[in-house]
């Protein structure tokens, strides 16, 4: 029974059956399904066997429907059920499952291995429905001119900008000089006050492309149509700007954001890498026993009746970035490959929690010491410490390192073929570190300190072209109006200096809360 659920979901999420990992997952699984199953053998009374039964039968009923989509939705967003409700459903559905065994005690045994017995060759033998991970050619392109110039257009998900590093930790001082080294060195215009309105990703994202900013939360942004993508964006001024303009896109996405699926701008190429899924770890350099563990919290972990239970207990696994270092490499050689009429649009999730990267791109082995932003990988409502701050900065850091590294590579082979003399690179964060000890959400908008707002909210914005002028500036300005002034030369979103605070961690279209952006430095008095 669970050993038939394990399978199904390592070939959902595309893992190899047969690495280290996977049997070692298997196993354990076995031995615990053999452990459940001698349970109702032993000599007591018939209720008693029948009502343990029940719950085994319970449990694999709730793990096997938090596969359907319907079903996971009681537990997020609008749906998110409060824990007497679960319980009430735990209590009837259990109730139910006693009594059905009860009346059919004499033929039970027959009837659970017969079933079970199918469903799991079924599970190991046919294929089913995965995730597809890796490149997919989108669109046939036409029309596109090799003397085209290049771009090259990067999304670093969570960069804190250069004013916004706290030079008064550990490591933060020497970070912003090398990054000011890094992007003068290139040539970059680095606006080291830039600052995005918003905390979450998707309405950054969608704010800075479309050049709309609006109290609206998820604005653009519905659920995910193919499987395994989270979101999607539903619509994308600035890919259709590209397409008239005679390029093709190409696109390195992560299945956090869809980007690829968009009829009114076909990309031709779409690399999708994994975040939220097991399937992150398979090429990671850490042992099989870690992984292992990985794998068996995610499957225990889904959005189920158990699983709310489970997560109560146990920290939410957690793997968004193991995956993005290998993706520049990707980007790298598809560049070297085409390198004219294309735009290269890459969402990469560096220097993203949690920090597993140390400045060399070496990946930390263990992985219990993948520190997030927040202690236990918690959500928006969790207050931080000074003392965990400085630690997650320090680790932070090094993953910031690393990220200029990646990208120093990228740009030196680029510089190898000739393509950085006339190229358009443009790169910049969607929103902050985000290692705060208050996150500024409507809840704490007044608790919150100023290092907190710029822990949040200051990001990177630096762009490189043939007719802009390398040098720096401090200025405080938004992300959406720094892309509308250099990229897609539209008149810039009427928000102010305002940023937009949610009411919490939950993705649910609300209305947001406009605050102003406090400027940059040492002071920590509340922002208004």
């Amino acid at each position: 029974m669970l050993m038939g659920l394990m399978i199904g979901y390592l070939k959902f999420h595309a893992y190899p059956l047969f690495a280290p990992e996977a049997l070692i997952v298997v196993i354990a699984v076995g031995g615990i399904g053999i452990l459940l199953g001698l349970l109702p053998a032993f000599q007591g009374p018939t209720n008693l066997r029948a009502f343990i039964l029940g719950l085994i039968l319970l449990w694999f009923l709730d793990l096997q429907f938090s596969s359907n989509a319907e079903f996971r939705n009681l537990f997020s967003g609008d749906h998110n059920l409060p824990a007497w409700a679960i319980f009430t459903i735990g209590i009837a559905a259990g109730f139910a499952a006693f009594m059905a065994i009860l009346s059919m005690r004499e033929h039970i045994a027959t009837i659970f291995v017969t079933v079970f017995a199918v469903f799991f060759l079924s599970t190991l033998l046919i294929p089913g429905s995965s995730i597809k991970f890796g490149k997919e050619d989108m669109a046939t392109s036409s029309g596109r001119s090799s003397d085209a110039s290049l771009t090259v257009h990067l999304v670093l998900d969570g960069h804190i900008g250069i004013e916004g590093i706290p030079v008064d930790l550990a490591g933060g001082l020497e970070t912003k000089e090398a990054l000011l080294r890094f992007y003068e060195r290139w040539g970059f215009r680095l606006y080291g006050g830039a600052y995005s309105p918003y905390l979450m990703t998707l309405n950054s994202v969608s704010s800075v492309l479309n050049g709309v900013v609006t109290e609206k939360d998820l604005l653009n942004v519905e659920n995910g149509r193919r499987p395994g993508r989270a979101y999607r964006l539903i619509e994308n001024a600035y890919f259709r700007t590209v397409l008239e303009s005679g390029r093709t896109i190409r696109v390195f996405q992560s299945d956090y954001v869809d980007y690829c699926d968009y009829a009114q701008a076909p990309v031709e190429s779409c690399h999708t890498y994994p975040v939220s899924s097991i399937n992150a770890l398979a090429g990671a350099e850490v042992g099989a026993v870690a992984k292992a563990r990985l794998i068996l919290d995610s499957f225990l972990r889904r959005k189920s009746i158990s699983g709310k239970f489970y997560g109560s207990f146990v920290e939410r696994p957690f793997y968004s970035s193991v995956a993005a270092r290998d993706v520049f490499i990707a980007l790298r050689d598809d560049i070297l490959a085409n390198p004219r009429g294309n735009l290269f649009f890459g969402h990469m999730m560096l220097p993203h929690d949690p920090y597993v990267w140390d400045q060399q791109c070496r990946i930390r082995p263990d992985t219990r010491q993948w520190m997030s932003r927040r202690p236990d990988h918690a959500d928006l409502t969790t207050l931080g410490t000074a003392e965990y701050r400085k630690k997650a900065y320090a680790d932070y850091f090094e993953q910031v390192h690393c990220v200029t590294k990646l990208l120093d590579a990228l740009f030196t082979s680029m510089d190898e073929e000739g393509l950085m003399q006339d190229a358009t690179i443009i790169i910049y964060g969607d929103h902050g570190s985000r290692i705060t000890l208050r996150d500024p959400i409507i809840a704490y908008r007044d608790l919150a300190t100023k290092s907190d707002y710029v822990d949040s909210f200051s990001t990177l914005f630096a762009i490189r072209t043939p007719g802009t002028e390398p040098g720096y500036s401090s200025e405080l300005r938004p992300l959406p109006n720094l892309f509308a002034e250099h990229v897609s030369r539209r008149p810039a979103p009427m928000g102010g200096q305002n940023l937009y605070l949610r009411k919490d961690h939950r993705v649910e279209q609300r209305d947001l809360m406009p605050v102003t952006m406090p400027a940059f430095g040492p002071d920590k008095r509340p922002a208004n």
